[in-house]
C-alpha cells in the first residue's frame, strides 16, 4: 500500500480528504515510510534525533518567526493579512497563550479546511481569500502553529490539519518548498506531527515502528 496525500502537488490537486478508506495498519506504515522518504529528499543533513518532547524547538522556532513581524491589530470586522496574524499568533503560542490565539487560529484552520489554501488576506469575517495562495512559508507557519496548539492543547483537529499541511509541503517541489519554508523548519515540522501520530497510536495499542 502506498501514501497517496503527498504525491501529487496539492496546490495544483487539492484533496478533500473525505470519506478515506479505511487502511490499517499497513496504511499506518505506509505513512510513516512516506513522510521519511520525502523529508530525506529534501534535507541536506541528517534528521531531527527523536526527542522526549518537541516543544522546545517549536517554541524555539515560533519566537524566531514571530520576531520578524511588525506590531499589528487586527479586527475581525476588517481585512486582515495572513502573515503578520500567523505571526502574532507563533508570539502568543511561543509564550504559552493558547487562550488567546485559538479564536483567530480557528477561523484560518477553518478556512484551509474549506479551500486546502492560504490565501495572501481575506476579507472582513474571513468571508473570502484574496491574492497570492502559493507561499509556502504560510503553509508552514500554520502547520507551526498547529504544531503548537497541538501540544499544548491535545486537541485532535489541530493535528487533523497539521497532517494535511504536511502533505501539502511535501508534495511541493524542493526549490518551491526552500523558499518559504527551511529545511530546519521542515524537518522539525514533521518530526514533531510523526511524534505526535506515534504517541496517539501507541495509545491505542498499535506500533508504527517497521515490522
Amino acid at each position: 500500500m502506498s501514501y497517496p496525500y503527498s504525491a501529487e502537488n496539492r496546490l495544483d490537486v487539492p484533496h478533500a480528504y473525505m470519506y478515506a478508506p479505511f487502511g490499517g495498519r499497513t496504511f499506518l506504515h505506509a505513512y510513516v515510510a512516506d513522510r521519511e522518504k520525502r523529508l530525506a529528499a529534501r534535507l541536506p543533513f541528517g534528521h531531527l534525533r527523536p526527542s522526549d518532547s518537541f516543544a522546545p524547538r517549536l517554541i524555539e522556532a515560533a519566537r524566531r518567526r514571530a520576531s520578524l513581524a511588525s506590531p499589528h491589530a487586527f479586527s475581525p470586522g476588517g481585512r486582515t493579512e495572513l502573515q503578520p496574524l500567523l505571526a502574532a499568533l507563533l508570539a502568543s503560542l511561543a509564550r504559552g497563550d493558547l487562550a488567546t490565539a485559538q479564536p483567530w487560529l480557528n477561523r484560518i484552520l477553518q478556512r484551509f479546511e474549506v479551500s486546502k489554501k492560504l490565501y495572501t488576506a481575506y476579507a472582513p469575517s474571513f468571508r473570502k481569500g484574496e491574492g497570492e495562495m502559493r507561499d509556502p512559508a504560510c503553509y508552514a507557519e500554520l502547520a507551526l502553529c498547529l504544531a503548537l496548539a497541538y501540544s499544548m492543547s491535545g486537541h485532535l483537529q489541530y493535528l487533523s490539519t497539521l497532517l494535511k499541511l504536511v502533505d501539502l509541503l511535501l508534495s511541493l517541489d524542493s526549490q518551491v518548498l526552500r523558499r518559504g519554508c527551511s529545511s530546519e523548519l521542515l524537518d522539525l515540522l514533521v518530526s514533531a506531527e510523526l511524534d505526535a501520530v506515534r504517541a496517539l497510536a501507541a495509545r491505542q495499542g498499535v506500533s508504527l515502528d517497521a515490522e
